[in-house]
Order: structure tokens, then sequence, then C-alpha cells
């Protein structure tokens, strides 16, 4: 009998408040052809996982543990809403973060230990762009209806918050979109002082 896969990353998830502002501006926006990201899935990923055994998830759980345990966690800052990724035509709408020092390192830290522990994933040598997405360009009907223009959504939205845990997540993927579900949270290792 095959093993079950499981398609996993690590995510700080967005706090209630923000999630609300995110939601009122969403409604705000008007008649586009998207796919809006529902309040529970808004969150930062900060590493993909992807496809692995259910037998690796514990391994998994216990390099997040360690490394939440053992950092202050990062104030992350978020400025304004945005056309997403800024490579390419636009496929999403993006609520962009400020970099972090703290940030990349905590997602170099956690590529490093999973490495260590032999759970295999793709990794991302790029800098990290702390984002959050916030809904889905349906490709054909943007098309028809907006063609190559790109309608102005750049807005301020800046809000910033402390994490509480950091998150293994699990990604189910369905027809309407991906649904998350947390596997795990690990607190920060200073989180109940701040």
């Amino acid at each position: 009998m095959e093993e079950k896969k499981r398609r996993l990353f690590i995510a700080i998830n967005l706090p209630y408040e923000p999630k609300g502002v995110v939601r009122e501006w969403q409604k705000g926006v008007g008649d586009l052809p998207v796919r809006w990201t529902k309040p529970e899935n808004l969150h930062l990923t900060l590493l993909f996982i992807g496809w692995v055994s259910s037998g690796d998830v514990q391994k998994i759980e216990h390099c997040v543990r360690i490394l939440a345990e053992s950092r202050r966690a990062p104030k992350l800052r978020f400025s304004h809403i945005d056309y997403g990724p800024p490579e390419g035509p636009p496929r999403m709408f993006w609520l962009r973060g400020d970099f972090s020092e703290e940030l990349q390192a905590l997602r170099d830290d956690l590529g490093q230990a999973l490495l260590r522990t032999d759970i295999s994933f793709e990794q991302d040598s790029r800098k990290l762009t702390p984002h959050i997405t916030t809904g889905r360009m349906r490709a054909d009907e943007w098309r028809k209806k907006i063609g190559k223009k790109k309608p102005e959504v750049g807005i301020s939205l800046s809000f910033s918050f402390v994490p509480r845990t950091l998150d293994l997540m699990e990604s189910h993927l369905q027809k309407g979109g991906a649904e998350y579900e947390i596997v795990s949270s690990s607190p920060f290792g200073l989180a109940k002082q701040l």
C-alpha cells in the first residue's frame, strides 16, 4: 500500500484584526475576476516544503518547534496591496511586507534544519519577499474583461504585528482553490513576554 503524502509549508498566519481589514478591502475592490483568499487562509508562507510522506511530519514539526523556541518572534510590517508577482504578468493580489533580516534568517535556518533531517524540498535561494496572497486572478476571465491593463489597486494598508507562533501548515487542493489547515503551532521563544 502506497504511503499517504501531505503537501506542507511553514507559515506565519495573519492575526484576526488585519484579516478583517483585508476582507473589507476585498469587498470594496469592485467587480474584478478574482478568487479572493478567505480571511482564515491569509498567511505569509515562509518556506514551501511540498509533498512529504506522513512519516516525515514529526521530523518537520520538531525542526519548526526547536527553531521557534530558540528565537524572538520577528516584527512584521505590511505597507500596501498591489499586484504580484513582481516579474511577469500579474496573477495575484499581494499584501506586501517589508524585508526583514530576522525573517530571512529564520527561513534560511529552517531550510538548513530540514536538509540536516533529510527532508527534501526545492530550496529557494532568492531574497525573501514577504507577502500575503489576498486573491488570485482568473486568467481567462481577466483577459476578456480587463485585457492587459492593470486597474489601479495599490493602496496603503499599513500595519505591523509580532507573531506568537510559527505554523506548520497543510495545503488541501480543492476545485475552488486550496484550503489550509494548521498541522501544529510552535510558540516563539519570547512570545509570552511580548
